[in-house]
């Protein structure tokens, strides 16, 4: 006895254990609200993070341009090994004879002007790096209207899925009722038969809905680099329903704040400011070149002799500090013919301009056919969401008369379920009137700086 109630403590501790390590699995997992999503697929989307990277190395390539401002700094030694007739630096004669010597110093170089080339380059690397930036906040914007319209079609098909199990259920309900009429006679047995395949319909419309349902999980979680779907559900908003008073905001509006707003216009222009200043360095080649050089220099040898002291020792350190050599030269470099390699840059520079000018223009119009179809379909769904409200109303009653006349064995099972079926037309109708009226709404709203949100 002691020993069973040992064992039943340790799977006690088992189960308990188990439900620490696997809390997904046992507890089942936390419903994910739209904001969730959309803040996971942002900080682990392995393309984001491409992009970012993209924008990364475009920093990087500012900062080096900045850096390229300051002087050029750099060191120099050479030590040689010589035998055969060579000449004596020392002198200036020839000797044939193996000795060492060698030299070292630094030199520095700086621009002083170039045709403001440097400082173009700055600004352009400064809108390039902008423009990457953009397109990061671009690819973010179409990732949250992505998962923004598989949690929407989640939602659609969750509710369409309740339609379908009420409908199974209903027809079930008459499959019972038309056993007992077919029982006592008072029904013939074909309405049974009619009625049990209307059933058999009902399920395979279930079993339709729901793999579309499981389809549209998986859509989500691939949106989101899930590893599979599991126990993955959604949180489903406390409210889905429309105002009947709702209006759709005017067309004017989104689009006046997305085109000054939105990262597809910013790219363009900065892309545009970039190719300017492209165009400015381009021109800059014609200019003339004034840079400053300083060099300091010396040199030793195995050869050398004291000038003081010719026939005692000259060490290295002491000929390094004798034989210094400092050099300040101002330099001018001026472009006179090369090959006509400076005014092809400014033709391309030129094209380049004007390409990212038409570019401008054309994502000017791609945001406002956008936004024009966007607000087009949001208005005809709310127009239809009204309309289908009024269809579904009239059709649940008919669906309810006929329930009632079926029930009393005043009507086929077919009438019923013509009824039936158009009561389930309409009332998905309805639902996808209702969800892509959200949906549309929720994207003009985005397009106006609002975040998207479901609660």
């Amino acid at each position: 006895m002691n020993q069973d109630f040992h064992f039943h403590k340790f799977g006690i501790f088992l189960l308990f254990f188990s439900m620490i390590l696997l809390p997904g699995s046992i507890l089942g997992q936390t419903p994910w609200s739209l904001e969730d999503c959309i803040n996971y697929a942002l900080d682990n989307n392995l393309q984001l993070k491409r992009q970012e990277l993209v924008a990364e190395s475009s920093r990087a390539n500012l900062f080096q341009s900045k850096m390229q401002l300051l002087p050029n700094v750099g060191g120099f030694a050479q030590h040689n090994f010589s035998s055969g007739k060579t000449v004596n630096l020392e002198d200036y004669t020839y000797v044939q004879q193996k000795f060492q010597d060698g030299n070292l110093g630094a030199q520095a170089s700086v621009d002083l002007f170039n045709g403001l080339q440097q400082t173009n380059i700055i600004k352009r690397n400064k809108y390039n790096f902008l423009a990457t930036i953009a397109e990061v906040d671009k690819a973010k914007n179409e990732m949250i209207i992505d998962i923004s319209l598989a949690y929407m079609t989640i939602l659609f098909n969750e509710e369409l899925y309740e339609i379908a199990e009420a409908q199974l259920e209903a027809i079930q309900n008459q499959v019972e009722r038309t056993s007992k009429f077919v029982e006592v006679g008072s029904r013939p047995q074909g309405d049974l038969l009619d009625i049990k395949s209307q059933a058999a319909a009902e399920r395979l419309n279930l079993t339709t809905v729901g793999n579309q349902l499981k389809t549209s999980y998986l859509d989500l979680t691939q949106l989101l680099d899930l590893d599979s779907v599991g126990d993955f559900r959604i949180q489903k908003p406390s409210r889905t329903e429309i105002e009947l008073e709702s209006m759709v905001i005017p067309l004017s509006e989104v689009y006046g704040y997305a085109v000054s707003n939105f990262p597809e216009i910013k790219g363009a222009e900065y892309s545009l400011l970039r190719e300017k200043k492209n165009l400015a360095v381009a021109r800059g080649q014609r200019s003339p070149r004034i840079y400053v050089r300083g060099l300091i220099y010396s040199r030793y040898s195995q050869l050398g002799r004291d000038p003081l002291d010719p026939d005692n020792p000259y060490p290295y350190s002491d000929q390094l500090r004798d034989n210094q050599y400092q050099q300040l030269s101002f330099n001018l470099n001026i472009p006179i013919f090369q090959q006509w390699v400076i005014q092809n840059s400014i033709s391309n520079a030129k094209i380049s301009l004007m390409d990212a000018e038409l570019n401008l223009d054309q994502q000017k119009q791609i945001l406002y056919k956008s936004i024009q179809q966007t607000h087009l379909d949001a208005v005809a769904a709310l127009e239809r969401y009204r309309t289908s409200l009024e269809v579904v109303a009239s059709r649940q009653m008919a669906f309810d008369y006929s329930e009632e006349k079926l029930n009393a064995g005043l009507e086929n099972s077919t009438d019923y379920n013509i009824a039936k079926n158009n009561l389930i037309k309409a009332q998905a109708e309805l639902l996808q009137a209702k969800y892509e009226y959200i949906f549309t709404s929720k994207i003009l709203d985005f397009y106006r700086g609002i975040p998207i949100s479901m609660e």
